[in-house]
């Protein structure tokens, strides 16, 4: 709780600035703070300031048509690119289950999802509601917590534009049994590069608490890592569909220079989960310098 409310005191402070000085001197101190450097928007090389330089100059309204998590993970009401080519590549089967949405808290119908579901945001992250039991819900203390969120401007909170653009939504999705496992691939220009794992050790540690590791797509380890996460204590086992969901990335990233492409994985299946353009808000801290510059190559602008 009290890392919570350390997270939500340093985002209502970094939109605070933002209203006042705008977007680029947020990430100019989310960079001096996080990764303990400036940030060179001038004459970017590091993967960290091209991707902020990109949320910065380009067009966001085409970042946030992809990235609005209503859309990417199955908008019943129409076929999206996404979610025609993973049924094109014979994958339907990645797409969670969407039982509906909403544009106010007060609209969510509690009655309709099965017994076991979730509720997000269409427009920012870590923003969620998993329901285990629907008998034991709290309709009504869900509905004050989806109202604040809903009332908050993630892109300005984060300092990533694109979020400011996606129309809020509250989205009530499939609940994907545990255990989970994540596979967030690191595609250049529609090219998945790297993946890597992470595995979870409990929330209420903190959010930092889980193990990361970054693999190259031949499943050896690679040789740089996050230094605010320990590495996963052993590989973790190559599986049989694994090439499924390489192909299920491609199309997705395609449009954009950099897209992190996330699958998720349970024992008895994987789902298609999101297309995130800012890991980090671009300030992922990668151990040893020289790699940041090595996956700054990778980006041509």
């Amino acid at each position: 709780m009290a890392i919570k409310m350390q997270q939500g005191a340093c985002r209502a402070l970094s939109s605070g600035i933002a209203n006042v000085v705008g977007g680029k001197q947020v990430k100019v101190l989310d960079a001096r703070l996080r990764n303990h450097c400036g940030l060179d928007l001038d004459h970017p090389r590091t993967s960290a300031y091209k991707v902020s330089w990109i949320e910065l100059n380009t067009d966001q309204a085409f970042a946030a048509r992809r990235t609005d998590k209503r859309e990417v993970r199955g908008y019943v009401a129409e076929k999206n690119k996404v979610r025609s080519y993973v049924e094109d590549k014979g994958c339907g089967k990645l797409l969670i289950d969407l039982y509906g949405y909403w544009g106010a808290a007060n609209d969510v119908d509690f009655g309709s999802p099965p017994d076991r579901f979730a509720l997000k945001r269409s427009h920012g992250c870590e923003m969620n509601i998993l329901c285990r039991d629907k008998a034991s819900s709290e309709p009504e203390v869900a509905r004050r917590e989806l109202d604040e969120w809903m009332g908050m401007n993630w892109g300005m909170m984060s300092a990533e534009p694109h979020f400011s653009a996606i129309s809020r939504q509250i989205i009530c999705e499939q609940f994907v049994e545990e255990p989970l496992l994540d596979f967030k691939f690191y595609c250049f220009i529609g090219v998945p590069t790297y993946y890597y794992n992470y595995v979870s050790v409990g929330l209420d540690e903190g959010p930092t608490a889980g193990r990361i590791s970054f693999i190259n797509m031949d499943g050896t380890r690679a040789s740089f890592a996050r230094f605010n996460f320990k590495p996963l204590e052993k590989p973790v086992e190559a599986l049989p569909f694994f090439g499924e969901m390489e192909r299920v990335t491609c199309d997705p990233s395609m449009p954009f220079k950099f897209a992190r492409i996330d699958v998720i994985v349970n024992p008895e299946c994987q789902y298609f989960s999101e297309v995130t353009l800012m890991t980090c808000a671009g300030m992922m801290p990668i151990r040893l310098r020289e790699w940041n510059l090595k996956l700054g190559d990778l980006l041509e602008f």
